[in-house]
């Protein structure tokens, strides 16, 4: 017992809990529907009485206090009045007394309320301060109790008042602080709703602190006791700690990357608040912007639309005023989704909806517009309109210059996106300097570099030095970001994505392409999975991919991969931005190796206009473009003044005929009398191709496809390892076909392929076909020493195997045979198969 007390005093020793205090003069004047950590007035009188007390005893430091305070308030005179007076009145010892001369009565909270009866110094260290308990229910102590009341109804509810501390110090940013108290209650609190309720917060406190798979850990621990709790009390739950851990739980699952898991918990969160609350409760709409967030993060911009605009928006209007500041957070949620989906004019609109609402609901330059001009600064950014870009980023900085308080994150932030526009008008020495800035407030935030936002820092400065060709120092930030990225995040995540896309382009610059090829393949997995099949940030990994089979030598495949990154590019970008500008100019790289420079002037050309629309004149692109494209004049100059029998080599790639020809399917031949075919193909093949050769044979029932190169590009690969590719064709060309035998079989460079997905792409045979069978194998070649060329089939013989019985019966099979085309090395699967 009397450890126990020793321990909790030196707790609360250590982690003083900070006295809030107000006055009753000032609650009457502040609207209860705005009341937040910037607007609370008795945050400031404890904050300006802390500092008061840390002031250096000096007259240079008075003098400082007194020359920023009459700045603060020049355009006030009553408040200029007061300043005057305490400059000529105060002392070192009355010092407090005089701040609270003009402040009426004051009160504070900790659990009970108390009036301030006297305080005086009782030693250099310590004052003595006299408090009087109140009943605030009694009209006697002629209280105001509006603002108590909001509290206990948004904060308080039923929970334990050293709990309300708890979420207090969360909501002040005091997180280390909140977390000790949590724990002081979590070793005295009995298994039931309170605990969860506390565990819930606790896990939030984690995330905020950036200790993520920490934060995961609690929920999945508290969702078990709370599973064993209603198992024991044989009843199944249903409340609003719980409603509120599932959410804490899917925000949390969300910044791991799995936004799947988040979007359970959702709609775990949703199910419950519509019994414990009502269904058209407008609390819901808190947890349909959730889980339309979480459909946008996954790349479903269509069922995020859903949740924000159909639920969370039309609840909210039904049940708000038209300017109420919940509006505005959905507002900018839609207005986010959109920009994410390349729709900048819908998010344009979505995001004046919420400066609207600001302007009216809120004070200028008031901490909320920081969120919204960061917004439309990101979107201006992304449609290549950097003037206005940084002209809002300016405006959130100078909100944040007059805010009360000093919130690191949202400095960071700031100056982190200032930096990106620098980078993209190639101001790099200005970028460098704000995304500095940006790491310093940061690491100052959080006190660690072991961070999710740290990490993004990191990619950013790496990007700087990457432009500037200072591969050793670019790579020295991208494997800092790399590092702590694989620790906290899970392994899909999406900012992953972003850095080994990153790796990728040093590696390639560095002419390690072995390398550069699987950061950027695993980046580009990370991404098709996440992002809808328009994203340009799937553009951009298509593009790099190019790069690099042009440094290789695979011309042909580094145009397809370019032409796919140009075909999302004008989809999606606006005209002349500087990515389809900067996948223009490795077109024209391309097209100027194979010595074909009327297409590389071309596109150089284009490059060079789109650059000059978009960008300063002294951008390091527009200098490089420029270059290009004499050199390209220069090549075709040459060949035509000279006169030496040039050789002109055209060379057409077709990735999709049917879009490339422009050819109407209806003005085709059909054979109908044709109902067996064999198409064995020994080149390289478009899987697309197909739906000519097919739509001209209608009553086909009998289909063998044979396809085999020694090397295939890896565009066509994709495609024909999809189930669903093969199953859109024959369904809508050949819908009599009742029999389909197919072998493919080539060799790539990339790395292996996840045989899960393919076989999942093709279940659909299962059910379309009777008896219908399937055996996929890979290999894995080793060029350095022949003896491990059998070794790595071995290793691979058990995956293989496991992944054919997932479809085959091996117990029904009598006879095993090998064609021709087999390797007959591949033989080593026979005794596993015969197992």
């Amino acid at each position: 017992m009397v450890d126990r007390l020793q321990r909790d005093i030196q707790l609360l020793l250590h982690h003083f809990a900070p006295v809030n205090i107000f006055t009753m003069q000032n609650l009457k004047e502040t609207s209860l529907q705005n009341i937040n950590k910037e607007q609370a007035t008795y945050m400031w009188f404890q904050l300006l009485i802390e500092t008061l007390l840390k002031l250096p005893h000096t007259s240079q430091a008075n003098r400082e206090l007194i020359e920023e305070c009459m700045e603060r308030y020049c355009n006030n005179d009553v408040e200029k009045r007061k300043i005057e007076q305490f400059d000529a009145e105060h002392t070192n010892e009355n010092v407090i007394q005089c701040c609270n001369a003009h402040e009426g009565e004051i009160l504070f909270d900790v659990g009970s309320t108390f009036r301030i009866y006297d305080v005086y110094e009782y030693t250099n260290d310590l004052w003595y301060v006299s408090l009087t308990l109140l009943d605030i229910n009694s009209p006697s102590a002629g209280i105001d109790t509006k603002l108590y009341d909001y509290l206990a109804k948004h904060s308080f509810d039923k929970n334990e008042p050293l709990f309300v501390l708890c979420i207090f110090l969360e909501q002040m940013g005091e997180f280390e602080r909140s977390k000790q108290f949590c724990h002081l209650l979590l070793r005295d609190l009995p298994e039931g709703h309170e605990l969860i309720a506390v565990q819930s917060h606790l896990a939030v406190i984690e995330y905020e602190l950036g200790h993520l798979h920490d934060a995961k850990s609690i929920c999945e621990q508290t969702l078990s006791m709370h599973l064993e709790l209603d198992q024991r009390n044989g009843e199944t739950t249903i409340s609003r700690p719980l409603s509120h851990l599932h959410c804490h739980f899917g925000l949390i699952l969300s910044e791991l990357g799995d936004y799947k898991g988040a979007i359970y918990h959702y709609q775990q969160a949703i199910s419950l608040n519509e019994i414990v609350l009502s269904r058209d409760h407008v609390d819901l709409a808190i947890d349909f912007n959730n889980l339309g967030l979480a459909y946008k993060d996954l790349g479903n911009i269509k069922e995020a639309l859903y949740w924000l605009e159909e639920r969370a928006l039309k609840l909210q209007l039904s049940k708000l005023p038209d300017n109420h500041p919940d509006l505005a957070v959905t507002y900018s949620n839609i207005g986010e989704t959109y920009c994410e989906n390349g729709n900048y004019r819908k998010a344009h609109e979505n995001y004046e909806r919420v400066l609207a609402i600001e302007k009216v609901a809120l004070s200028p330059l008031h901490p909320s517009t920081v969120t919204t001009f960061s917004n439309l600064g990101v979107m201006c950014e992304k449609i290549g309109d950097y003037d206005a870009a940084l002209a809002y980023h300016r405006q959130a900085l100078e909100v944040l210059l007059h805010s009360r308080t000093l919130d690191h994150i949202y400095f960071a932030t700031t100056y982190n996106n200032m930096a990106a526009v620098f980078d993209w008008r190639g101001d790099f020495d200005e970028a460098l300097y704000h995304y500095d800035k940006a790491l310093e407030y940061l690491l100052t935030s959080v006190g660690t570099d072991n961070h999710p936002d740290i990490a993004s820092c990191y990619n950013n400065i790496g990007m700087i030095h990457f432009q500037r060709k200072g591969y050793k120092k670019a790579l020295e930030f991208f494997e800092k970001t790399q590092k702590i990225e694989e620790c906290l995040l899970e392994r899909n995540h999406y900012s992953l994505a972003t850095t080994y896309n990153n790796l990728g382009m040093v590696f390639a610059a560095q002419g390690k392409l072995i390398e550069a090829m699987q950061y950027h393949r695993r980046a580009l997995a990370i991404r098709q999975r996440a992002l809808s099949k328009t994203h340009p940030e799937l553009a951009a990994s298509y593009d790099n991919l190019g790069v690099v089979y042009y440094k290789k030598g695979h011309y042909k495949t580094a145009i397809d991969f370019h032409q796919r990154a140009l075909s999302i590019q004008n989809i999606t970008l606006p005209h002349n931005h500087p990515s389809t500008a900067i996948t223009k100019e490795h077109l024209g790289d391309v097209y100027f190796r194979l010595d074909n420079y009327r297409a590389a002037l071309k596109f150089y050309t284009d490059a060079l206009n789109m650059a000059q629309t978009r960008l300063p004149a002294s951008h390091p692109s527009i200098k490089q473009y420029s270059a290009k494209m004499n050199q390209a004049k220069a090549k075709l100059a040459k060949n035509k003044c000279g006169n030496l029998g040039f050789k002109s080599e055209s060379y057409v790639y077709f990735k999709n005929i049917p879009n490339l020809l422009s050819l109407n399917e209806d003005d085709l031949p059909t054979i109908p009398s044709l109902k067996i075919l064999d198409l064995q193909i020994f080149t390289e093949f478009d899987i697309h191709s197909l739906h000519h050769i097919l739509h001209c044979i209608p009553n086909l029932q009998d289909f063998s496809f044979t396809l085999i190169n020694e090397y295939l590009d890896t565009p066509f690969i994709d495609d024909l390892l999809d189930g669903n590719n093969w199953q859109q064709i024959l369904t809508r060309h050949v819908s009599n076909l009742n029999k389909f035998n197919f072998h493919m079989s080539f060799l790539t460079d990339e790395g292996l392929f996840d045989l899960n997905l393919v076989l999942n792409s093709f279940r659909c045979f299962l059910t379309r076909y009777d008896n219908w069978h399937m055996a996929i194998s890979r290999w894995e070649i080793f060029e350095e020493f022949i003896p491990f060329f059998m070794d790595s089939y071995r290793n691979e013989s058990h995956e293989y195997v496991d992944n054919l019985s997932s479809l085959i019966d091996l117990s029904t099979i009598v006879t095993l045979k090998f064609e021709q085309s087999n390797d007959l090395r591949r033989s080593h699967v026979v005794p596993y198969i015969l197992r």
